[in-house]
């Protein structure tokens, strides 16, 4: 194990794989399933309405198309039963999960890089507890992290956007949180609370999506993809 390194910690969206660009091609996808299936209308304005309802009721909530159906006037699907239109959308969306959902290949080059070196891996994420669970299971991540080392917040009953999350997950593994390294894309959700708990910080800019955050404090270090990240552990965690 690299001297001084006790545990590398993870984000899951944004981090190990590009959520927000795989969300919307599978929202695309589930749109124009609906309009398929019945639905009169143009895949653009759907998908306008379909942002709506996504930042109104938050990405994890798991309605969004039946609120989206909801909006339109009988005259927009009819005689096709609205529950049908709905369905459609989500078999293409789930379709394109499970024919799409794959991690950032040098993230997975992270993770075997780290277990070979017997660098023990885990991960603290917001969400729902399945949903969270599912993209691991999906892209094949699991087995690269310390069975009792994912943590949900959901589940811990804390926020992301609370220090004690980062805290409580160091108590409960007993490391010490300046040998501990979070890696996230959020400058204040992730770098600042991670931060504050005492961890060391890797703020990773591929996704650009918070590009436009400054949090309170700097990261340790700023990555724009995960070999960077073994080049720093490297050179500053000389290997024993």
């Amino acid at each position: 194990m690299p001297g001084g390194l006790k545990a590398v910690f993870f984000d899951v969206d944004d981090t190990l794989y590009a959520t927000h660009y795989f969300a919307w091609e599978a929202r695309r996808k589930a749109v124009e399933a609906m309009i398929d299936a019945g639905l009169r209308a143009d895949a653009e304005s759907v998908l306008e309405r379909l942002r709506i309802v996504v930042d109104r009721y938050t990405s994890n909530y798991p309605g969004h198309l039946d609120r989206l159906i909801e909006g339109y006037s009988e005259e927009a699907y009819a005689p096709v039963n609205p529950a049908i239109i709905v369905a459609s959308g989500v078999v293409a969306y789930h379709g394109h999960k499970e024919r799409n959902l794959f991690p950032y290949e040098d993230a997975k080059q992270l993770l075997e890089w780290l277990r070979d070196r017997e660098v023990p891996a885990g991960v603290i994420t917001s969400g729902i507890p399945t949903k969270q669970a599912e993209k691991l299971v999906r892209m094949d991540l699991v087995e690269y992290f310390e069975p009792g080392w994912i943590f949900i917040s959901q589940q811990m009953g804390l926020s992301k956007e609370d220090p004690a999350i980062y805290r409580e997950v160091c108590n409960t593994i007993g490391v010490d949180p300046r040998w501990t390294i979070y890696v996230g894309d959020h400058p204040m959700n992730d770098i600042d609370m991670a931060a504050e708990a005492g961890m060391m910080t890797v703020l990773c800019r591929r996704s650009g999506h918070y590009s436009n955050l400054v949090g309170r404090h700097k990261p340790t270090y700023e990555v724009a993809n995960f070999l960077e990240i073994i080049e720093y552990i490297e050179r500053d965690f000389p290997i024993r």
